[in-house]
C-alpha cells in the first residue's frame, strides 16, 4: 500500500489506525500534521474520504410530496396520524445492530412507558446471505425479539415493531424515508453506513 501516492479510508479512525500500524511495524516517518507516511524513499498521503450518496434527482422528482408519502405509508401499515414513525432500513446483517436497535426500543418503553402506543418502529431488513447458518440464526433471533416486544408492549390495535424482511425498490425506500419522523442507525462496525445520509437527503 505504501507504494501508492495516496491511500483513502472511509473514516478518520481507520486512517489513523493504518498510520499507527505502520508506525508500529515498519521503520518509517509519520507526519501526522500532513497526514503523510514516508517509507522506502516514498511519501504516501493517508486521508479519510467518507463515501457520499447518489442523489437520483429524476427519481425523487417523480415521488409524491412528503405529506402524500406519509399518508400512503401510514395507511399501508395501519398507523394513526398521531403515532411517531421510526424506520430502520438495511440488510439483515449482524454488523447493522438490528438486535441492539430492538433492545434500545425495549429500554425506551421500560423507562418511558408514556411512549407505548405513540411510537412504531418499521424495520426493513432485506434478506442477506440467508443460506448461511449464522444469518438464518440472526433472522430467527430478530423475529423472536420482535414477537417478545410486541407481546409485552403491544395490544390488539398496536404493534410497536413491524419487521419487513424483503427487498424494496429504491423508490419504495425513499417513500418510507419521506414518511418517517425518525430514522434509527445502529450499525456496530459497518465501515461507512449511508442510511443516515440517505434519510436526511
Amino acid at each position: 500500500l505504501l507504494g501508492s501516492s495516496i491511500i483513502g479510508f472511509h473514516t478518520q479512525f481507520h486512517a489513523n489506525n493504518f498510520a499507527e500500524s505502520v508506525d508500529r511495524f515498519l521503520e518509517s516517518r509519520i507526519e501526522r500534521a500532513d497526514a503523510a507516511i514516508s517509507y522506502g524513499g516514498r511519501t504516501t498521503l493517508v486521508h479519510a474520504y467518507p463515501i457520499s450518496i447518489e442523489w437520483p434527482a429524476e427519481l425523487l422528482a417523480k415521488l409524491p410530496d412528503v405529506g402524500e408519502c406519509r399518508a400512503r405509508v401510514r395507511e399501508r401499515i395501519g398507523l394513526k396520524a398521531d403515532v411517531k414513525l421510526c424506520v430502520g432500513v438495511e440488510r439483515l446483517d449482524y454488523t447493522k445492530g438490528i438486535l441492539d436497535r430492538f433492545q434500545v426500543l425495549e429500554e425506551l418503553f421500560t423507562r418511558h412507558p408514556e411512549w407505548i402506543g405513540k411510537l412504531v418502529l418499521l424495520q426493513i431488513a432485506a434478506p442477506s446471505r440467508g443460506t448461511l447458518p449464522a444469518y438464518k440464526q440472526l433472522h430467527d433471533e430478530c423475529r423472536r425479539y420482535v414477537d417478545e416486544i410486541n407481546q409485552r408492549y403491544g395490544s390488539e390495535n398496536y404493534s410497536p415493531v413491524l419487521m419487513v424482511d424483503k427487498h424494496h425498490a429504491q423508490e419504495q425506500v425513499y417513500e418510507i424515508y419521506r414518511a418517517a419522523d425518525i430514522c434509527m442507525v445502529t450499525s456496530l462496525h459497518d465501515g461507512m453506513n449511508l442510511v443516515a445520509k440517505e434519510f436526511v437527503a
